[in-house]
């Protein structure tokens, strides 16, 4: 799918223009409130919801700046005050899906906007690369909170919505990236994100696209699906520690380590670290994600 990209002049015109209007509104709201009742246009403008629906244009508009330079930290500040913001703002004025409104202001529209851009900050913040290795590496913790947004922002997303699937997709790849999931819960994603994505093709076209993402999760379907995985969904995926292969003891006590403080304390024991996982492991390893094998179900020797 074909977007417009601006350049940082643009944006950040947008971004100022944005600003000067909330002020008004906020000052007409602060000091003529007799003002806001009626239906008239100018009314309209300067109710709440309108106001929060120009902190969401803004918002996204910063995001698409701190994403041409996510050094930028005062903007990822900036973003999660905006949308702290927003949701906030959403709870304490709630509006029914009952009322007749003449203007864009549902709060759950809002609400799967903040979480979105939330969990679309943290992805890009949790991304840094690693030299010596010559790719790029994410940090889990930030990682983890992406996912975590993007599955509050699904709760206010119809399911015939193109970012639905699209959200299915980020967080079922991440999922696999930070480990300590079951094929089950990356099956699930992965079927949501197909339905959706037949229901919108009619309006939106291809509007997910062959993402970086989308292939993640396909291929690793597909790499389980061969006679030498012995899979089940309750079985877990290891955590992508590093970029290196899993043949060397100290590397494996990094993944033992890792996988149990993904599941819990699930005995280490549990891992099929024979030199036949080892070279299936570095075998996903190049496509960019691992699995674990129950060592009751594999060979041990």
């Amino acid at each position: 799918m074909n977007r417009y990209r601006a350049d940082a002049q643009t944006i950040d015109q947008g971004i100022e223009s944005i600003q000067r209007a909330i002020e008004l509104a906020s000052f007409a709201r602060e000091n003529f409130p007799g003002t806001i009742d009626g239906d008239t246009s100018i009314n309209l403008i300067l109710k709440n919801t309108f106001i929060r629906a120009l902190k969401v244009h803004q918002m996204r508009l910063i995001l698409v700046k701190y994403k041409m330079n996510s050094k930028m930290i005062d903007l990822f500040d900036k973003i999660l005050q905006l949308a702290e913001e927003i949701i906030n703002n959403c709870r304490e004025n709630p509006i029914s899906i009952e009322d007749s409104i003449p203007y864009c202001a549902y709060d759950r529209g809002h609400l799967d906007e903040a979480y979105g851009v939330i969990g679309s900050v943290y992805n890009e913040r949790s991304k840094f690369s690693c030299e010596g290795l010559g790719v790029q590496e994410r940090d889990s913790k930030f990682l983890s909170e992406s996912v975590k947004n993007y599955e509050n922002s699904l709760k206010y997303l119809p399911n015939d919505d193109p970012n639905f699937a699209l959200f299915h997709y980020l967080i079922a790849a991440y999922k696999l990236m930070i480990g300590g999931h079951t094929l089950h819960e990356i099956k699930q994603h992965a079927q949501k994100a197909k339905e959706c994505e037949k229901e919108v093709h009619p309006v939106f076209g291809d509007y997910v696209g062959d993402s970086f993402e989308k292939s993640i999760v396909f291929q690793s379907l597909e790499q389980l699906r061969r006679p030498y995985y012995i899979v089940s969904d309750d079985d877990y995926f290891l955590p992508k520690a590093c970029q290196v292969s899993s043949n060397s003891k100290e590397e494996e006590q990094r993944f033992i380590q890792e996988y149990k403080d993904k599941t819990g304390g699930i005995e280490a024991t549990k891992m099929d670290l024979s030199q036949a996982a080892a070279r299936a492991n570095a075998e996903l390893l190049r496509n960019g994600y691992w699995f674990l094998n129950d060592v009751s179900k594999g060979d041990n020797n």
